[in-house]
């Protein structure tokens, strides 16, 4: 899974020899202080609306706000698979559902999630 914001690229790679997606930045392997691939056992991908906020980071470029109250498009990607679907969350104190296309409810695996927020229209390649 891949992604590419004004300033970063981020992608998952499966790894099946660890269980676990590994995560690039910029094309580069993100790793802990000890050298340790970082990595996650489920990637949530949201696809989320975004609105321009009153704020402005140290270029003077304008941050979004994104929207997680509301609903749209997921991709649940755990044991080197992908499911389509759909999350939804009715208010801040309600947990984020996820609804595959057929109906059924999208469950992560345990251990580290990485929930990636995309906003409508950028463009998000799963293979």
């Amino acid at each position: 899974m891949s992604t590419a914001y004004p300033l970063a690229r981020l992608a998952f790679t499966w790894d099946a020899t660890q269980g676990r997606y590994l995560v690039r930045i910029d094309g580069t392997p993100e790793v802990t202080s000890g050298g340790v691939a970082v990595g996650a056992a489920t990637v949530l991908v949201q696809t989320v609306r975004t609105h321009a906020s009153a704020n402005r980071d140290i270029n003077g470029v304008v941050t979004p706000v994104l929207e997680v109250i509301g609903s749209g498009a997921a991709q649940v990607l755990r044991d080197g698979q992908v499911v389509t679907g759909r999350w939804s969350r009715s208010s801040a104190a309600a947990p984020t559902v996820l609804t595959s296309a057929s109906g059924a409810e999208m469950t992560v695996a345990a251990g580290p999630l990485w929930v990636v927020l995309v906003p409508e229209g950028q463009p998000v390649t799963v293979s």
